[in-house]
């Protein structure tokens, strides 16, 4: 099965302000980066849902955020309902 996105920082995927993607683990191990563009002190939040509220399959998903430089912001597990992921987090730049 080809991947659906990458799991580089070379990804292409966006994710737009209010919006939501579904993607795929096709595989142990795969990951699935996107893209967004944040604006200097706008709190913002991310959510990664599995099957404690049927928006997926995972049982246990994990959500980091990296800057453009890869270096990690933001990770969690567990945060969002049931174990499910969530980030709130205040953009320092844009």
């Amino acid at each position: 099965m080809a991947d659906d996105f990458v799991g580089n920082l070379g990804t292409t995927a966006v994710i737009l302000d209010g919006s939501f993607v579904e993607g795929n683990i096709e595989v142990a191990g795969d990951q699935d980066y996107f893209k967004v563009t944040l604006i200097a002190g706008t709190t913002y939040r991310f959510d990664l849902e599995g099957v404690d509220t049927s928006r997926g399959t995972l049982a246990n998903p994990w959500l980091d955020l990296y800057n453009t430089s890869g270096i990690s912001l933001a990770s969690d597990n567990d945060t969002g309902t049931g174990l499910n992921s969530q980030i709130t987090y205040t953009a320092g730049a844009s």
